[in-house]
């Protein structure tokens, strides 16, 4: 070790950078020799009729955890399809043959008939690129970001749109259109602040309803500013199904918005509305973590308005509280599922079951082919 630190030192500096760079880059070959693998270079052409898609590992195992396939069975059975692919020199394939595949290797894995029938059905709605809207409504502060957060990568959505987000931005926007939140008002007060928010999320949210429902796309929106009677329009005679809408008003502008959804073909979207609620108890032990977080400037603000700790806590509570009751009022349109704070994956698995439950109904009642 000295004679080799003696020679180091004795080299020129630019002889000690070049050897330094050669030795790095031949551990970086070594190193993506070792993570990068034939069957991730090579690529497989699925073929629907005249046209083809790239296979992806990643799109096939979230759609397997959608499906409620465990993801690190989802990761595995994707791999595996790969690999027989490419070991079979199955460059282009069908994608009913890919399929095919997918389905010997998911028998293997104890993932039978059920499954994937399934997965038939999801991928079927996928092609048919059907709206898929899920407005999960609840009290605020009680979990619902995280949660949603959870779900959406469970069924594989991208696209989540919180309420609270979408009123902050039409609040920089115009500032007189929300004079601070509706919980920072006496219980007088607080139900025409409510609705205000209401209304102001409800047009925030427009353009991505209308994309959501125009180009066949997933889209979950999140918060306590879901009144679902100015969302919601239940169709004659068929109960949980809906058509998106927009109440009656006297502005021209909303007049405009409401008749762009009530002229468009909503047949085929699926839209479930969740009412998330929570219990006295879990709300205040989740209130009074939220009070001692680093909360946002404006928000300490307002909460100190309130007064002491104590104080600040039962206002809270109470407001909040106030929300949830409001909202049960429309249990017949909503999916309400309690939130069980010691068994999360409990009610993300009630959520995920509704949702893949009523895709399967779009297919029964013949609403997508």
């Amino acid at each position: 070790m000295r004679g080799k630190f003696a020679k180091s030192q004795s080299a020129p500096p630019d002889a000690i950078l070049k050897e330094s760079q050669e030795a790095l880059e031949e551990s970086s070959e070594q190193f993506i020799a070792k993570k990068i693998s034939k069957y991730d270079v090579l690529k497989v052409r699925v073929w629907l009729e005249d046209h083809f898609f790239i296979f992806s590992r990643f799109l096939v195992s979230r759609i397997l955890t959608l499906n409620k396939v465990p993801p690190k069975d989802s990761i595995r059975i994707a791999m595996d399809l790969k690999k027989l692919l490419v070991e079979e020199e199955k460059f282009d394939v069908t994608q009913s043959e890919m399929e095919n595949y997918l389905f010997q290797i998911m028998r293997a894995y104890n993932y039978g008939d059920s499954y994937i029938r399934r997965y038939q059905m999801v991928s079927r709605f996928y092609a048919a690129r059907a709206p898929l809207l899920i407005l999960v409504a609840g009290p605020p502060v009680c979990g619902k970001s995280t949660l949603v957060t959870q779900l959406a990568d469970r069924v594989n959505i991208a696209n989540v749109l919180q309420t609270a987000i979408v009123t902050s931005v039409m609040k920089k926007l115009d500032p007189a259109l929300i004079e601070g939140p509706f919980w920072a008002y006496n219980p007088e007060e607080q139900a025409q602040r409510y609705e205000l928010e209401n209304n102001v999320a409800r047009k925030g949210v427009h353009t991505d309803v209308m994309k959501c429902l125009q180009e066949g796309k997933a889209l979950i929106i999140e918060g306590y500013q879901l009144d679902p009677t100015l969302y919601l329009e239940q169709k004659e005679d068929a109960p949980r199904q809906f058509r998106i809408t927009m109440s009656e008003s006297e502005d021209p502008a909303l007049q405009k918005l409401k008749k762009q959804l009530d002229d468009l073909d909503q047949s085929n979207a699926v839209i479930v509305p969740f009412l998330l609620t929570i219990s006295e108890k879990d709300h205040a032990y989740i209130i009074e973590n939220w009070l001692m977080s680093v909360l946002p400037e404006d928000v300490q603000e307002q909460v100190q308005k309130l007064g002491n700790f104590k104080q600040q806590l039962k206002h809270l509570l109470q407001s909040f509280q106030e929300v949830q009751r409001h909202l049960l009022e429309y249990n017949d349109i909503f999916t309400v599922i309690p939130i069980n704070i010691q068994h999360i994956d409990e009610t993300l698995s009630t959520l995920h079951n509704v949702i893949l439950a009523r895709i399967e109904a779009s297919f029964i009642n013949n609403r997508i082919s």
